[in-house]
Formats: C-alpha cells, structure tokens, sequence
C-alpha cells in the first residue's frame, strides 16, 4: 500500500515538471485527481504487505498505558425507534463491535470516508463502518426514528442498504436508506 502511495506521489512531482509543451498532459492529471486517487486505493481490496498490521475494528484510546473503549453495551436507544426488532438488532451488533467478536461481512469495520461531508468532518479513520442487518420480522418500508419517517431501501446485495457508522469509537449514527440519511443514536445503558 505505501508503495503504491509512494508511486502515485512520484508522478504528482513528475508532473510538476513536465514542460509547457506537455501543458494538456499536465492539466490532464493534478492534485485533485491524485487525492481521488489515493482514497480509492486506500478503499480498496488491494492486500497490503504482510509487515503491516491491519488496524483494530474498533479505534483504542489508551488510558495509563491500557485501552478504553468508549463504546459501551446498552438496554435502548434515544431517539426512539418504531420496529423494537432494530433496536434490538442495533443493540446486538453494538456488543460484537464491543466485544471485539468477528462480523460476518469483510467491511465490517472498514473506514467509512464521509466523501459526501453529510457527518461532521473529521481526520480519515474516525469513522468505521458496519453491516446492520435487521433481524426477522422488522419492516422494510418505513421506519420512524425520534418522530421522524425515513423510508427504508430495499435490501440490495447480501449486505443490505443499513449500516451503522460508529465515530472515535463513541458516535453511533445508522443509516437506513446506505448513507442518505444519519440518524445520530446514544446508547441507553
């Protein structure tokens, strides 16, 4: 992965210099493209080198030497939900990522990039993606969040269009609709 960066890198340099009869080569590929670049190898399936330590699920804050999770277990969610199946489902996944428990989906976990700046901007790496799936029996139109009626997509592909994207390991926001809406939760303990 840091090769490739490295790479990249070197033809944005390169590029600097090229000479004024290369100007719609030079126009052609510039630091805007490069970024874009950049992002979606670090998104992407590339394996990276065997030296390098793939990063925790779920970010650690070291306290005296040791980590602390800020995410914690909880018996509800505020704002309240409509289908008791998904706070539930929401509460269940919310003790994997706690736990520390394997998900069954390769994203789980993954750096949710925020491209569209819908949540708050932050470095890249502070917010993690995961798979929701709603548990049997949950609706699958509509659903109503503090009040508020979100439709949900129809589930697309094995994962589903829910997510919950968890920032700093504290914010817990869900998705019902695969990143149209945010719904910020807490977890009540």
């Amino acid at each position: 992965m840091l090769k490739i960066k490295s790479l990249l890198l070197s033809l944005v340099v390169f590029s600097l210099f090229l000479p004024a009869g290369n100007a719609q080569l030079s126009s052609d590929f510039n630091l805007n493209q490069t970024h874009d670049w950049l992002t979606i190898i670090t998104d992407s399936d590339i394996k990276p080198d065997s030296d390098i330590k793939p990063e925790p699920s779920v970010p650690l804050v070291l306290e005296k030497g040791k980590p602390v999770l800020k995410l914690h277990t909880g018996k509800d969610i505020s704002p309240k939900m409509s289908d008791q199946g998904r706070v539930n489902g929401i509460l269940a996944l919310i003790k994997k990522i706690v736990n520390g428990e394997k998900l069954p989906y390769r994203e789980d976990g993954q750096t949710f990039g925020n491209r569209e700046k819908i949540l708050p901007i932050k470095d890249y790496g502070f917010y993690k993606e995961y798979t929701f799936i709603p548990p049997k029996g949950s609706h699958y139109d509509t659903i109503t969040i503090g009040g508020k009626v979100y439709d949900i997509y129809t589930p697309i592909g094995t994962r589903g269009a829910e997510r919950l994207v968890i920032g700093g390991n504290e914010i817990v926001y869900y998705t019902p609709d695969h990143y149209k809406n945010f719904i910020k939760i807490e977890i009540v303990k």
